[in-house]
C-alpha cells in the first residue's frame, strides 16, 4: 500500500520528549503519557557523545486497549516494536489507525545520557 503525505513541519506536533538518564540496570519500558491519533509518526532519538549513531537504540511499540484484561492490564501490544536508530530522524507508519498508546523499550547496552521526541503527524494522507 502506498501512502502519500506532506512532511511540510507544520504537519508534525511534538506529543512526547522523554529524558534518558545513564544507568546501569535494565531500562523500563516508558508509556507515552498522550493517546497517539495518528498512524504516522516521526521520532529522533539523540545520545550524547555521538558514539551510538547510527546504531539500534530500542523499539517503539503500538498498545490498543481491547477492553479483554490479561496481565492485569486492557491494552494489547500491535505488531512486533519498531526499531529505532540512534541520532536518525525516523517515519513510522503503524499498522493500526486510531487512539493507541506507545511505549519505548530503550537497550540495556545504550550507557548515554540522551532524549527522545515524537512528532504526531497531522497532515491530510492520500
Amino acid at each position: 500500500m502506498t501512502i502519500a503525505i506532506n512532511a511540510a513541519a507544520d504537519n508534525w506536533q511534538t506529543v512526547w520528549q522523554l529524558s534518558i538518564v545513564q544507568q546501569t540496570t535494565l531500562y523500563p519500558r516508558q508509556y507515552c503519557p498522550v493517546l497517539i491519533q495518528s498512524s504516522i509518526i516521526m521520532l529522533k532519538l539523540e545520545l550524547l557523545g555521538g558514539f551510538f549513531t547510527g546504531r539500534l537504540g530500542g523499539y517503539l511499540n503500538q498498545h490498543i486497549d481491547t477492553g479483554i484484561i490479561g496481565s492485569g492490564v486492557t491494552g494489547a501490544r500491535v505488531g512486533s516494536g519498531k526499531k529505532v536508530f540512534v541520532d536518525e530522524l525516523q517515519i513510522i507508519l503503524f499498522e493500526i489507525e486510531g487512539d493507541s498508546v506507545i511505549s519505548f523499550d530503550m537497550l540495556a547496552r545504550i550507557a548515554s545520557n540522551g532524549v527522545l521526541t515524537v512528532f504526531e503527524y497531522t497532515g491530510e494522507i492520500n
